[in-house]
């Protein structure tokens, strides 16, 4: 993900373009798969990728980062 040489990420498109990140962090969670055929998927929400969204107010453009606890 383009980053400039202070660490602050930059728009791909134009790198004039200020990246915000979203006001909230966000989680895909993971799931198996049922024993039997015809059964729903079984959420793991205690598990799964949890990630921050970062995006161009110009075009729209976004990024997903690892989430990272701002406290630690």
């Amino acid at each position: 993900m383009p980053k400039n040489e202070n660490g602050t990420i930059e728009c791909l498109n134009d790198k004039n373009h200020k990246m915000i990140k979203g006001e909230s962090s966000y989680m895909v969670p993971s799931f198996k798969k049922p024993d039997n055929v015809g059964e729903p998927l079984l959420l793991e929400v205690t598990k799964g990728f949890a990630y921050d969204i970062h995006y161009c107010e110009e075009c729209g453009y976004m990024e997903l980062y690892d989430y990272k606890d701002e406290d630690e």
